[in-house]
């Protein structure tokens, strides 16, 4: 038990030791985030003017489109016979330089 516990320790303090001087734009780069940018995000709502108020007033979104589709097309598309949806496009607002 003794053997293992000095194996570890000295693994750890190879480890710590070739971070400390590895060098600093690899550090950088290893700790940047997976994801830099994100264009849409889709989802369903069971109340469309609440998530609105919402999105609108609490995260500052603005709506850049509101329309309702429905027809033949769309109860093919989603096998839904007498389907209507609502789909809202929204955008943040600072995007928009308001």
């Amino acid at each position: 038990m003794r053997t293992n516990k000095r194996q570890r320790a000295i693994l750890f303090a190879l480890a710590l030791f070739a971070l400390l001087n590895s060098d600093p734009a690899a550090r950088a780069q290893a700790t940047k985030p997976a994801i830099h940018s994100l264009v849409r995000v889709g989802m369903t709502v069971s109340d469309m003017d609440r998530s609105l108020k919402f999105y609108k007033e609490v995260l500052d979104f603005q709506v850049t489109s509101d329309r309702e589709v429905a027809g033949e097309t769309y109860e093919h598309l989603l096998g839904v016979f007498g389907m209507r949806a609502r789909i809202v496009n929204l955008t943040l607002a600072k995007m928009w330089g308001t």
